[in-house]
């Protein structure tokens, strides 16, 4: 789509756009995150079919949505554009990504994983003491990957803001 934009300055536009919208999903993931947390922290074990149980599993579906989203969007969407203006710029980007891109495909198959662990789980899962030590480890694994996502926006991206302007 990109692609047929006429000038950079155009195509930076597009690009602009769709990392607002992806930085956004971000804010909205975290804050699923927080409110996911203290939910399934709240759980007692003897909740079993309370309406809490039925909350949790409904706040861990909508987080586990919003997780894939956010996930597809960054290696469908932002990548795609970030290489294509490392290209366009050839300053040493390309060579920048294939250092932090591993990490952050770690940081995805590690959310996959939560993901095909408690994407539609019930009960006995949800009042488990695996859900909380999973649920901090992929909040840390969380952070490490935004650290590396700010790191590629700020090299692939952002310094090449004043070129365009």
């Amino acid at each position: 789509m990109l692609e047929h934009c006429e000038n950079k300055k155009e195509r930076w536009g597009g690009v602009e756009a769709i990392i607002g919208n992806w930085i956004s999903e971000r804010s909205q993931l975290l804050v699923k995150y927080c409110d996911l947390s203290a939910i399934i922290s709240a759980l007692s074990e003897d909740a079993s079919e309370s309406k809490e149980v039925k909350q949790a599993a409904t706040e861990l579906d909508a987080f586990c949505q919003l997780l894939m989203d956010y996930i597809c969007a960054g290696h469908f969407e932002v990548f795609d554009q970030l290489i294509n203006e490392a290209e366009d710029f050839d300053d040493g980007g390309l060579e920048y990504a294939a250092k932090i891109y591993p990490g952050i495909e770690a940081s995805t198959e590690h959310a996959l994983s939560f993901n095909d662990l408690y994407d539609g789980c019930g009960g006995a899962r949800l009042l488990s003491t695996e859900l909380q030590t999973d649920l901090s480890a992929l909040g840390e694994n969380l952070s490490q990957r935004f650290d590396l996502e700010d790191q590629l926006l700020e090299k692939m991206h952002y310094q090449h803001q004043k070129t365009i302007a």
